[in-house]
């Protein structure tokens, strides 16, 4: 197993990348986050901030995948993305999708946020394990889907993460706090 959670098409415009209001920008009074959720009641909610993963991530504009990065140890998926916010592809981009290698843990912060681990190592990744999980993340965010291999495009054990967007985001901590 390579992939371990993943989140598709997610907004650059919904997330907080600057949340001191720097590079003259406004503040928003939230922080910065790749804040992503699996249900939505109090009692399924489940939250992760994928910012600090390792992993790689996609950048797509209206055509399609544009750029295609590698968030490693030394920098998690949220330094990566916003780095591209300023760089020479700042223009270039208006959602992005994250593969993460990471494991994640039963355990939250403080905040309820699922905590996670960084792998050290790929030793126990069977090649027939990393071909499919590559094959999956190339259908997903390539839209390569054929009728008959649609079952290609699931990963053994990731867990699809959605976007909690700006507005949600108070509603579904107070949820998580609440629970």
């Amino acid at each position: 197993m390579l992939v371990t959670a993943y989140g598709l098409f997610w907004r650059r415009d919904e997330v907080n990348w600057f949340p001191g209001g720097g590079l003259g920008r406004k503040s928003t009074g939230q922080p910065f986050e790749l804040l992503g959720r699996r249900g939505a009641t109090r009692n399924t909610l489940r939250l992760i901030d994928a910012r600090r993963m390792s992993g790689v991530y996609l950048l797509h504009n209206d055509y399609g995948a544009y750029y295609v990065g590698l968030a490693d140890g030394k920098f998690g998926l949220g330094s990566r993305l916003k780095r591209h916010t300023v760089d020479s592809h700042r223009d270039n981009w208006s959602t992005f999708s994250w593969f993460s290698f990471d494991s994640l843990l039963k355990t939250e912060d403080h905040n309820g946020i699922l905590k996670y681990n960084k792998r050290p190592e790929m030793r126990s990744v069977q090649p027939s394990s990393l071909i499919r999980d590559v094959e999956a993340m190339l259908m997903l965010t390539l839209g390569t889907i054929e009728r008959g291999n649609i079952n290609s495009m699931k990963f053994r054990k990731a867990e699809k993460w959605h976007q909690v967007h700006l507005h949600e985001r108070s509603d579904y901590m107070k949820k998580k706090l609440n629970s």
